[in-house]
């Protein structure tokens, strides 16, 4: 170690930010805003969920509802990437919803 060379302080990891169960639920309905604005996402999730778009609307307010969509996302990492880097939070974050969210 040189100790005339300057110290360049190592970045520190970004921790999970601590969720609510609002905050869980608002970060969910950003998942659904996500999987809506892409044209191939959307039938993925409508086929999985069962749902057509009516009942997709008429069940945003439902806890579990909202956990199944985390689900979808959190099913293939890319999609957890992707959705992760829209909303600006760190990757994990939806896992931490999920678990509020219930079971």
């Amino acid at each position: 170690m040189d100790p005339f060379k300057p110290c360049t302080p190592k970045p520190r990891p970004v921790a999970p930010p601590r969720l609510t169960d609002g905050g869980a639920e608002a970060l969910a309905l950003r998942a659904v805003a996500f999987i809506a604005a892409d044209d191939e996402l959307l039938p993925q999730f409508l086929a999985a969920s069962g749902c057509d778009l009516e009942a997709l609307k008429r069940r945003l307010a439902e806890p579990n509802f909202l956990a199944g969509v985390l689900d979808f996302i959190l099913a293939d990492e890319s999609r957890v990437l992707a959705f992760s880097g829209q909303v600006d939070l760190p990757p994990e974050t939806a896992l931490l919803a999920r678990a509020r969210l219930g079971p």
